[in-house]
């Protein structure tokens, strides 16, 4: 509750040193009376900052439901992870109440061709089995073909600290 809706960025921005543009995404989660939304966020360190709003094949607003921890980018390809770690408003405000993390990573796959100033932009969503944490990929993508690498945590929740009633 109050005036200002929770908006938030990742943690690692991506810097292409390739195209000398830095990505980063910009979102909030679902509240209520609040939509939720996600924009990627593109500089070449002088220009405007440009957003593009990402949208699912059936024109939803590409709902980020953990934290959009992490973002890195291919030769044609941006990828946001949906990271394994629970933004966890009741914990925030003092209950001790925590919320499990999603059983399985979220990616969204954005085409660097598709980023025109002043449309919405098409994000590709993708599930791989088992929670992550971090993603970085290779530059190169031949065959348009995505290598990931991802940091598995299964037995991990960033999310979670030691609490003065834990034992």
């Amino acid at each position: 509750r109050g005036p200002f809706r929770p908006i938030f960025t990742q943690a690692h921005p991506f810097y292409d040193a390739h195209t000398d543009e830095t990505f980063c995404v910009n979102y909030s989660i679902s509240i209520p009376l609040a939509k939720p939304f996600t924009n990627l966020v593109r500089w070449n360190g002088e220009d405007r900052i440009q957003t593009f709003p990402l949208k699912l094949q059936n024109g939803d607003p590409v709902e980020i439901v953990q934290a959009a921890h992490q973002i890195t980018c291919t030769k044609d390809y941006i990828v946001i992870l949906d990271t394994a770690f629970r933004t966890e408003a009741a914990q925030v405000v003092g209950l001790g109440v925590s919320a499990p993390q999603m059983p399985d990573t979220v990616l969204y796959v954005i085409r660097r061709k598709d980023l025109i100033p002043g449309s919405d932009v098409l994000a590709r969503r993708v599930v791989i089995p088992r929670e992550s944490a971090h993603v970085v990929a290779d530059y190169d993508n031949p065959g348009q073909q995505i290598t990931v690498h991802l940091a598995h945590l299964t037995g991990t929740d960033l999310s979670e600290w030691l609490r003065a009633d834990d034992v």
